[in-house]
């Protein structure tokens, strides 16, 4: 049960149609065992300046023993059985980062094996074996080690879990041709404990090891669920043995309900290879043994360096309803909420952080190619001390929305809530939902579809801005939460207005009782409640603020933040209340290559080494997600461009610390926002770096220079455009892009 905590919640940053490979390969059963080795990939866009991904393969191999197997007991009209089992497993994990050229090729077994299996991978199954071999290359050989890339992770877990679950369920519904149903409902309650070992190969030499420990016990409940099972194919006898015997289900409601409470231990080192105590401590330290390791660390130039560690205690709630028709058409929503306590123990400093995450899913998926998700993830991380009100990153939220096939309507919903969200006007028009279309002889209107779209806004808000969300005063509750909720001024404000709303919309209230069971939602009829809920909890959330009480106002902010069919109220509500400035870091990433391209805009600076990015870099480093590693001191500060009366170009910058690489990177403006690539290059400056200060240089037309000369002719031209400016040291870690916009050429 434990495992739908990795599954099904959503704590990995990870939409649910962008896995290439997630299916188990066998399944090898009897009475009392099962043995199902599964393998997944998962690819996250890094949206980095090179347009890279990060790749991460993941393979499982589970063993379950029922220890007593659904006992049934005897009950009048209904079946109530009772069981009680083992569960292990062995989990192995590569995480990579990769370019886009090399995206479909990721990487190859050796050749002998190549050979083996080159009629597999005719059948396109490459993708596939890399997704079960790369996962067990362990760095536990000075070999492995070196075969390692570097800033390649590779993690492998052990876990355990034992478990008891019951259920109860009506047959025999006396429906004439239904009695092959079964209605019943369930629960599961377990205890389970995971150890887990991840190494980060920093370079030649050096490695970052993370050991990990938890111990966890939840309950879950199942209630309504309703399944039906079908043969499709019926299969054929080999030696005995029925193979490709394919047996699918169709489940028209679930609903389910978990709790988990866990207490995990996590703390990382950093050894140095090149010397024999350390190669000996991390050796000992991928088996779990940390003696050596912690009595190197004490010594200074031994190797072996103390990073950071935490202890933490964490409740997690998780609710999910499903439906599923067979292949033919699947939903599901997923809502959870995590709420974790963490003592975060650095060389120099300890800190007590309570942090709160909602996340909700939305999405559905076809075997007509039809595929759509939704997803809300809000976080807020608070210092037991107060001082996350003077912090640049406490309040996260992020929107992201994905259609293989988008219609006019839902364009313009998703273009309006991406603005309203991140406060950037993109200038895009309003696009028509319906088109004429000609049939035979008859002339008609009929829906604009646009293709696939993919949005994406994130928003960095600081301290400041949620202290003041929580002090508005109470007065000004309802007209936001009107404004938010998409009603006219004045319905709300007062409760002889609220009686007669809940009145004349009682019949769509009441509607929504039912409509339960196929996850719908009149909005219309929920409005209010969702509402009074929202208000209730914020004024709770600002009496925390009042008592400086951080973990009771993390809980609130929870509950505030969950949300099952208003998030976009709830998102908008946050961000017309928190007094939002122009520099406040947003992105906005929003893709539909069939109407306009693709449009990528930020706001503000991403804040630099807070705690925060710390622990995701430092501790977090081996939960799959896209890449965010830069260098936050590596800023081209007052950086302009601009065009001389001998047509010559003068750029200009101020670094804060030495720079020996440039990225280049020059776009054609088009309308609306597209942009396409003219010029991308990094320019090495290894021999005279640029030093901190304030640099300047002037590109002229005939430049001896080729790489300067291309450079020219890129900006010269007749068309706005626009040049993308970073820095890096070392190469791999860069600064923050600084685009700078040139007017055309006046002829």
């Amino acid at each position: 049960m434990s495992d739908d905590w990795v599954d099904q919640t959503t704590r990995l940053s990870i939409s649910l149609f962008d896995e290439l490979a997630n299916f188990e390969l066998f399944s090898v059963s009897t009475n009392s065992v099962e043995i199902a080795p599964k393998i997944r990939r998962q690819v996250f866009d890094n949206r980095d300046l090179f347009e890279s991904y990060t790749v991460a393969d993941t393979f499982k191999l589970p063993l379950k023993i029922n220890l007593w197997s659904d006992q049934d007991i005897p009950f009048p009209g209904a079946t109530l059985s009772i069981g009680a089992g083992i569960e292990m497993y062995f989990q192995g994990l590569n995480i990579r980062q990769v370019k886009s050229k090399d995206f479909q090729s990721l990487e190859l077994p050796e050749q002998d094996l190549e050979n083996r299996i080159k009629n597999l991978r005719r059948a396109r199954y490459g993708k596939w074996w890399n997704a079960l071999a790369i996962p067990l290359r362990l760095p536990l050989t000075d070999k492995s080690i070196e075969k390692m890339q570097e800033g390649e992770i590779s993690s492998w877990q052990l876990g355990g879990t034992l478990r008891l679950d019951g259920s109860f369920g009506w047959g025999n519904l006396g429906i004439l041709g239904a009695d092959f149903i079964e209605i019943n409902s369930g629960f599961t309650t377990y205890l389970a404990g995971t150890f887990k070992v991840s190494a980060l190969k920093l370079n030649s030499t050096k490695m970052r090891l993370k050991i990990a420990r938890e111990r966890k016990h939840g309950l879950s409940v199942g209630i309504g669920q309703s399944r039906m099972e079908y043969t499709l194919f019926e299969g054929f006898m080999v030696f005995g043995n029925t193979v490709l015997d394919i047996q699918e289900s169709v489940i028209p409601f679930s609903f389910q309900t978990s709790y988990e409470s866990a207490r995990g231990f996590d703390v990382v080192y950093d050894y140095d290879l090149t010397k024999e105590e350390s190669k000996r401590a991390y050796y000992l330290a991928t088996q779990g043994r940390l003696e050596e390791s912690h009595k190197l660390s004490k010594i200074k130039e031994s190797g072996v360096e103390y990073i950071i560690s935490r202890d933490s205690r964490t409740q997690r709630r998780l609710q999910n309803s499903k439906m599923k028709l067979s292949l033919i058409f699947q939903k599901q929503s997923v809502e959870s909420w995590t709420l974790t306590q963490a003592e975060i123990t650095t060389p120099d400093s300890k800190h007590t952080i309570y942090q709160s995450k909602n996340v909700n899913v939305r999405g559905f998926d076809s075997l007509w190619g039809a595929r759509e998700e939704k997803r809300y993830e809000i976080a807020a991380s608070l210092d037991e001390d107060g001082s996350w009100i003077s912090k640049n990153n406490v309040l996260e939220i992020s929107m992201n929305s994905k259609d293989s096939d988008m219609s006019g309507k839902e364009l313009n919903s998703v273009v309006s809530e991406v603005e309203e969200l991140s406060g950037i006007d993109l200038k895009l028009p309003t696009f028509p939902a319906r088109v004429p279309c000609r049939r035979c002889s008859a002339k008609s209107n009929s829906t604009a579809w646009y293709g696939p779209v993919n949005a994406l806004v994130k928003i960095d808000l600081p301290g400041q801005s949620l202290d003041h969300f929580l002090k508005v005063p109470k007065s000004d509750y309802w007209p936001l939460l009107e404004s938010a909720y998409s009603v006219p001024l004045g319905q709300w404000s007062m409760k002889s207005d609220r009686f007669w709303w809940t009145v004349e919309r009682l019949i769509l209230t009441i509607g929504n009782a039912p409509l339960v069971l196929a996850d719908m939602h009149i909005k219309s009829g929920g409005k209010l409640w969702s509402a009074l809920r929202t208000r209730r909890h914020w004024k709770l959330a600002a009496k925390n603020l009042t008592n400086k009480n951080a973990q009771r106002l993390a809980k609130r902010l929870g509950r505030l933040f969950k949300q099952r069919h208003y998030n976009r109220e709830v998102t908008r509500l946050v961000v017309m209340s928190t007094n939002s400035l122009d520099s406040v870091p947003t992105l906005v990433d929003l893709s539909a290559p069939e109407s306009f391209g693709r449009i990528r805009q930020s706001v503000g600076e991403f804040p630099g080494d807070d705690l925060t990015r710390i622990i995701r870099r430092t501790i977090d480093f081996d939960i799959p997600a896209p890449s965010q590693d830069f260098d936050p001191d590596m800023n081209l500060a007052e950086a302009s461009i601009s065009r001389q009366e001998d047509q010559s170009l003068l750029i200009s910058f101020k670094l804060e610390k030495q720079a020996k690489y440039l990225h280049w990177h020059i776009e054609k403006r088009h309308s609306f926002g597209r942009r396409t690539t003219l010029f991308k290059r990094i320019k090495p400056y290894l021999d005279a770096s640029i030093e901190p200060g304030e640099f300047s240089f002037i590109i002229q037309k005939d430049d001896s220079d080729p790489f300067n000369k291309a450079l020219y002719e890129s900006l010269n031209q007749d068309f706005p455009v626009a040049l993308r400016l970073s820095a890096s040291n070392d190469g791999n870690l860069w600064g923050v892009i600084s685009e700078l916009s040139l007017d055309p050429v006046k002829q």
